[in-house]
């Protein structure tokens, strides 16, 4: 679990509004990647503020997520 501030860090929003934003974007409850993974939304989400935020290559946020 991540701390409010990590949370700033990493994906440029407060915890308490990624579930906003999930909801606010209809983002599904679960996705499918075209590598048959299973993640939730809100793992999706994350990962996708989290490639906007920085750039980095996805093998390197595996450790992350």
């Amino acid at each position: 679990m991540l701390l409010e501030q990590e949370c700033k860090v990493n994906f440029r929003f407060e915890k308490r509004h990624i579930p906003r934003l999930v909801q606010a974007l209809r983002i599904p409850d679960e996705l499918n990647t075209d590598s048959q993974h299973k993640v939730s939304g809100q793992e999706a989400l994350c990962i996708l503020l989290r490639r906007l935020s920085y750039p980095n290559r996805l093998a390197d946020l595996e450790p992350f997520f």
